[in-house]
């Protein structure tokens, strides 16, 4: 693994001595987990250490005790068993020192020395399992003196706790052995002894850990308050066997050990059980912190780099790569952690052909055999590569190793796939997304251009209108000069002539008047005056219009109107080009004798019949009530498919050069954007071959002073938005 490496800045606050320390420590590499001062430190503690036990041993201080072999081999196996359970526990981040229980038995028994031997050659027999264990089988990266300091280290420093603590409770405390009596002052005595024990183990341990990077405070809460309240519940053990041994025999302690060794198997098998749920648990939260993120990601770059970023805490490891598979199938490095070596991209590349995730526990047994020794060659003892699969096809993959052996487990691939998965769904969605994007883009243009072309045309439509007005104005004025005789007599036969040109210059006319009051309307140039107005007056008017057509085809025009109907509050002028509009339209898609009926009633109920907010400034809203006006005609009806577009400009049902009746297609457009103007929507009601109904609810103001309660106003209309259909 990779640890930080951590310079120390020398200060002026501290002793001047102090100054030359840290200098010295950073001239040798700083503070780093295998540095040359760690080393050092190791080395050095681990021989004073086994140099004291070794003197003290030829020149004990201790008061000699009886030392039967079988005992005391049967007190060193049950140590040798611990001390392995130890080592296990410690490889789990699990703090266990049921060694401790055996040592000290051992020195309530037998006394000082032999006690301390148990313990060194006990621990060194573990550190030896674990160095090789960890250098040959888990294929770790440390260096070989670090791992023999380790062994030094650790049995100097056991020796020298021992030693410590014997000679408080033999020499200082003056203590009897072996403990054949358990008294207040015993209990004392071993309670002391412990705490002089851990005071000198923590001490010992806190300038290896410092040397190794490791903090202060760091140290008191993880290791020194955690190792020493489980020492300290390690004692009541080590007193009993002591006492099971001197004062019921061999047979009594082998009971007594060996259940304490059972009761060690089960507690490791529950720490095994707690540390793969703490793994999974962090698994499942680096997965769902990476989800969570990736949820708010869209674009590819952003995305492979949040993935970059997290797929090292979600593998638990230092090295690991990204890459990218093009439409060829070729790899692509985006980033990388460490330098890609030119196995891993063949070991990739197998992945990519074959679309499967793959995880290699043990380089020498696993994985292509044709790249083993290659991997091997490049220090890769264990990896996992997962495609990023969409679909079908392989867009990528990410890849996690590592130089120990078995560094990954298959729950890593299981949650490297899910991530991969997550991101590969988050991929598409981004390529959705952008495709999406540049879609309402290019929609976006093309509506801006139909927007400055329907505006050109509608331009050029009131200018061509504005142009032949003049001149159809000239020919309407001298058609009638002519027709009276003005310039000279003329035939019967010339009267009926000029009458038809007449009537279709009339119909020009209004085509034209039509055309300019859309454009207008639609530009926002024509202001709407809202005022009081009779129903009455603007049928008169429209009817005069129709009256020579209705009369002609032999229509019935039913009119239904009650005499309470109050005034219409609307822009009267705007609302006749309504009405006749509407009269047209039923004359022109009716069959001759036909009925047109028109009814007006008060509706009494209350309701958002039209946009309030139109009238709000033109009079007091509680003065109005809504009255509806309907336009029912006899004629062949319109298709439900075809209703949402017959207000639409230009557009008619039967579009064909055959079609049967004519027109520009622009009346209904215009009645929609005169009610638009006034906030009122128009409904349409039809059955084919039985008719058409238009309906509508006008504002109308309620019988009162009408001087109080209206004024006339002017209000700028809205223009059309509507462009694509």
């Amino acid at each position: 693994m990779m640890y930080s490496r951590q310079i120390y800045h020398i200060s002026d606050t501290l002793p001047e001595k102090l100054h030359y320390a840290i200098l010295l420590l950073n001239m040798l590499g700083g503070r780093t987990r295998y540095g040359l001062p760690v080393i050092l430190y190791l080395w050095i503690v681990g021989s004073i250490g086994m140099l004291v036990v070794l003197y003290c041993s030829f020149r004990s201080p201790f008061p000699p005790q009886p030392t039967p072999l079988i005992a005391l081999a049967l007190f060193f196996v049950m140590h040798l068993i611990a001390s392995f359970l130890h080592f296990q526990y410690n490889r789990m981040n699990v703090i266990i020192t049921f060694e401790s229980s055996f040592t000290t038995a051992a020195l309530l028994v037998f006394g000082s020395i032999p006690a301390v031997w148990i313990a060194v050659l006990g621990i060194m027999i573990g550190s030896v399992n674990r160095v090789i264990e960890r250098r040959w089988i888990l294929r770790k990266p440390i260096p070989l003196a670090y791992d023999f300091g380790t062994i030094a280290f650790n049995s100097g420093m056991i020796g020298t706790m021992w030693l410590g603590a014997s000679w408080i409770y033999i020499l200082l405390l003056r203590t009897e052995l072996p403990l054949i009596h358990l008294t207040v002052r015993n209990i004392l005595c071993i309670i002391l002894m412990f705490v002089g024990l851990s005071v000198l183990n923590h001490v010992i341990l806190f300038f290896s850990s410092y040397l190794q990077g490791g903090e202060p405070i760091d140290f008191i809460k993880k290791g020194l308050l955690p190792a020493f309240f489980t020492e300290f519940a390690v004692i009541p053990f080590g007193v009993v066997m002591a006492l099971s041994y001197n004062r019921m025999g061999t047979l009594a302690f082998l009971f007594l050990s060996s259940t304490l060794l059972l009761s060690n198997l089960v507690l490791r098998r529950l720490s095994l059980i707690r540390n793969d749920l703490e793994e999974k648990l962090r698994q499942l939260t680096s997965l769902n912190r990476v989800s969570r993120k990736i949820i708010s990601v869209q674009a590819e770059d952003e995305i492979m780099n949040l993935l970059f970023e997290e797929l090292g805490s979600v593998a638990e490891t230092d090295s690991w790569f990204l890459a990218r598979v093009d439409q060829w199938k070729n790899l692509h490095i985006l980033k990388e952690n460490v330098a890609v070596s030119e196995s891993l991209l063949q070991l990739a590349g197998h992945v990519v052909r074959s679309a499967q995730p793959l995880l290699i526990s043990n380089t020498k047994t696993d994985g292509p055999a044709e790249i083993r020794g290659e991997l091997l060659k490049d220090g890769i003892r264990s990896c996992i590569v997962v495609p990023l699969l969409i679909g079908e096809k392989t867009h990528g993959l990410l890849a996690v190793h590592s130089g120990e052996v078995a560094a990954f487990k298959h729950e890593h691939m299981q949650v490297l796939i899910m991530v991969a998965d997550e991101a590969a769904l988050a991929l598409e969605n981004s390529k959705l997304y952008n495709a999406l994007t540049d879609k309402v883009m290019e929609l976006e243009h093309v509506n801006s251009e139909l927007r400055q072309l329907d505006r050109m045309k509608s331009q050029f439509l009131a200018n061509v209108s504005h142009e032949l007005r003049t001149p159809l104005t000239s020919i309407k004025g001298y058609v009638e000069y002519i027709k009276r005789e003005k310039l000279g007599p003329i035939t019967s036969m010339q009267s009926e002539g000029l009458a038809v040109a007449q009537r279709n210059i009339i119909r020009l006319q209004r085509l034209i008047n039509d055309l300019l009051d859309y454009t207008k309307l639609e530009f926002n140039k024509s202001p709407i005056r809202i005022t009081p107005c009779r129903f009455e007056d603007l049928w008169k008017e429209v009817y005069e219009q129709f009256a020579e057509v209705i009369e002609k085809r032999n229509f019935t025009m039913q009119l239904c109107i009650p005499p309470d109907l109050p005034l219409l509050f609307v822009d009267g002028q705007r609302f006749t080009q309504v009405l006749s509009n509407l009269i047209s339209n039923a004359i022109k898609f009716s069959n001759e004798q036909g009925t047109i009926t028109v009814r007006a009633q008060n509706i009494h109920h209350p309701g958002p019949y039209y946009d309030a907010g139109m009238y709000e400034n033109s009079c007091m809203l509680e003065l109005l009530m809504p009255v509806e006006i309907c336009i029912t005609d006899e004629g062949i009806g319109i298709p439900p498919e075809e209703i949402p577009r017959i207000f639409d400009r230009f557009y008619q049902v039967d579009s064909s050069n055959t079609r049967k009746y004519g027109g520009t297609g622009l009346g209904l457009a215009l009645v929609k954007s005169i009610l638009n103007a006034h906030g009122i929507p128009i409904d349409v009601q039809s059955k084919i071959g039985r008719g058409t109904t238009f309906g509508m609810v006008i504002p109308s103001l309620r019988p009162t002073d009408l001087s109080a309660a209206a004024k006339s106003i002017s209000v700028q209309t809205e223009p059309s938005t509507k462009y694509l259909t």
